[in-house]
């Protein structure tokens, strides 16, 4: 299997799993006689590589800035090792806010001195 196709078959399992979830969201809402969940709001997320992809800084990094608090996140599960996801809001905050190539860089320099 290519990259290309295993993009593909990534966006359409991500795609089942959020139709999925939206089904739920609303049988839910109707059982409980609902129109719409309030406070509930649906949002893309995204992997470390996806959202450091566009800022040019690596996952480890965003992993990083994750569990320092820099950035929003959320795991996949109970373990510390459950996959990471980052809230798409995020890599706007981060965008506008000019966190990327330069912070990376200035943060591991931060990060490089505690060490010492």
């Amino acid at each position: 299997m290519t990259h290309s196709n295993d993009t593909e078959l990534s966006c359409f399992v991500y795609e089942a799993i959020d139709k999925k979830v939206t089904s739920l969201v609303s049988e839910h809402c109707a059982a409980r006689g609902e129109s719409q969940k309030k406070g509930f709001v649906m949002t893309k997320l995204l992997t470390p590589k996806e959202f450091g992809t566009p800022l040019h800084i690596h996952a480890a990094t965003v992993s990083r800035w994750a569990k320092q608090g820099l950035i929003k996140s959320v795991r996949l599960g109970a373990s510390t090792r459950s996959p990471l996801r980052i809230p798409a809001s995020e890599l706007e905050r981060a965008m506008t806010e000019g966190l990327g190539t330069e912070a990376a860089i200035v943060t591991e320099r931060a990060l490089q001195e505690e060490q010492k």
